[in-house]
């Protein structure tokens, strides 16, 4: 699945280091520009003050989530857009982490607060995703066996796979 996003800095300083992403559910998925790179994402080196990634207004950055993540989500949380949420951490001049918290609903509250140990919540951030990943091997599991028991019954009473 892709969220589509993008990023721009309507202060006065440039903004570093920047990770962002959406959030589903409770379960935060950063931006990766591979679905290889790192399960904590990539960051954007800067963004200047007033500029827009990307620069043009019709163009996004696209935001690369596992399907799975997305169903597992979707299963633990019930319906994904109603909740959903795009963050964006980054740092000042002075190296100060802070973040936004945009929801998706157009009448949703900005949010905008300093972050003072980032690893920890990197650290619970990542765990949020182990769990999701967990509840979704779960339940592909569970949907794996159900399809093969309604295969196996059909089986079982005419003989055959296709039926009478």
């Amino acid at each position: 699945m892709v969220a589509l996003a993008h990023l721009k800095n309507e202060s006065t300083v440039p903004a570093f280091n920047i990770r962002f992403g959406v959030e589903y559910g409770g379960t935060r998925f950063p931006y990766k520009m591979e679905v290889d790179d790192p399960d904590e994402g990539n960051y954007q080196r800067v963004v200047p003050p007033g500029e827009r990634l990307p620069e043009r207004q019709e163009h996004s950055i696209r935001i690369l989530i596992a399907s799975a993540d997305v169903w597992a989500s979707a299963n633990a949380n019930g319906d994904l857009d109603e909740g959903r949420v795009y963050w964006c951490r980054y740092e000042n001049a002075r190296g100060e982490t802070w973040e936004t918290r945009n929801p998706g609903s157009r009448s949703g509250k900005l949010d905008i607060h300093r972050v003072r140990k980032v690893k920890r919540l990197e650290e619970r951030e990542k765990a949020q995703r182990d769990q999701v990943r967990q509840r979704g091997r779960e339940w592909e599991g569970q949907a794996l066996e159900t399809i093969q028991e309604s295969f196996r019954r059909r089986v079982d009473s005419c003989g055959h796979p296709s039926g009478p």
